[in-house]
């Protein structure tokens, strides 16, 4: 049957002394110390899904923010090419009005120096259409005779559009 020594019963009963010098020495502090680690453990976890959450909220937050910049800078953009291309059109627009300005000084300095000269050339040709007639008649008409002669010939130039 079965045979069992007397060393194996000493082993088994000072197993058993063993096992209760443990229980009565070391198990409570044990199991106090694995509550204490399993707490532990618990907190750190609880601290790291809270750390979590606040990164999470964080990250959203500074989501947001990054989306509220982009649509502030477009809009800056925006209104920067709006204001530009209407400082554009202004600048264009008074260039337009200058450059129409001194076209028109223009226009009006020559016909100014245009009149001027048609009434030099008027009178020179009348010094000179004298100057002829009086060599050509040689004293031979009157005072009458000569304004009317000089009237005659500015009545012709005034006729062939000196105006």
């Amino acid at each position: 049957m079965i045979d069992i020594s007397f060393t194996m019963i000493l082993q088994i009963i000072n197993f058993g002394i063993l096992m209760w010098v443990l229980n009565k020495l070391l198990y409570k502090k044990l199991l106090d110390y694995l509550d204490r680690r399993a707490e532990g453990v618990k907190v750190d976890l609880d601290e790291a899904s809270r750390l979590q959450n606040e990164a999470k909220t964080l990250l959203e937050q500074r989501e947001e923010e990054l989306m509220q910049a982009k649509t502030q800078a477009a809009s800056i953009v925006r209104n920067s090419k709006k204001e530009g291309e209407e400082a554009r059109t202004q600048i264009l627009a008074r260039a337009e009005q200058e450059s129409q300005k001194i076209i028109d000084d223009g226009k009006a300095a020559v016909e100014t120096e245009r009149k001027k000269a048609a009434a030099q050339l008027r009178s020179d040709v009348a010094d000179v259409a004298v100057a002829v007639a009086e060599k050509i008649v040689e004293k031979s008409i009157s005072a009458k005779e000569h304004t009317s002669l000089v009237d005659d010939v500015l009545k012709k130039m005034k006729s062939q559009s000196w105006n």
